[in-house]
């Protein structure tokens, strides 16, 4: 494959992956939750090492709405949304969550779960505003 070539894929990629997402979030409303999370991860299988890996997520959601007027609806759900997000977070292990694709998969099972939830379908997108990932090791012999 000569140069040229790689550069027309990589414009190609480019181009779709931007146009392709772009309709999702152009006709929606962005609603982020003034929560931060922080939510205890499932213990990760031990290692090589011995090694076992829990942890904590510290993150920031922001929902994608299709108008204006569910915003008091889930304004009104915010305890069930929180439980509900806290819930499918809690089901990834540290070492799944530092995967960006592993976390774009949890995003989707989370707009699933809440559409889900309420037998409506006013979530187009969900999305980590912030995630930082704290380690929990501990050495078992």
């Amino acid at each position: 494959m000569n140069i040229l070539n790689i550069y027309k894929y990589m414009f190609f990629l480019l181009f779709f992956s931007v146009f392709i997402t772009i309709p999702i979030y152009a006709k929606s409303i962005e609603y982020t939750i003034k929560k931060d999370f922080k939510t205890k991860l499932k213990v990760s299988e031990k290692n090589d090492n011995n090694d076992i890996i829990g942890g904590y997520a510290k993150y920031k959601i922001t929902l994608y709405i299709d108008s204006q007027k569910n915003i008091d609806f889930l304004i009104k759900k915010q305890d069930e949304i929180s439980k509900i997000i806290e819930k499918s977070v809690g089901d990834y292990n540290y070492l799944q969550l530092q995967s960006n694709g592993d976390r774009r998969i949890l995003e989707s099972q989370i707009t699933k779960r809440l559409n889900e939830e309420f037998n409506k379908s006013i979530i187009k997108a969900t999305f980590f505003a912030k995630m930082i990932i704290i380690p929990d090791m501990s050495y078992e012999p």
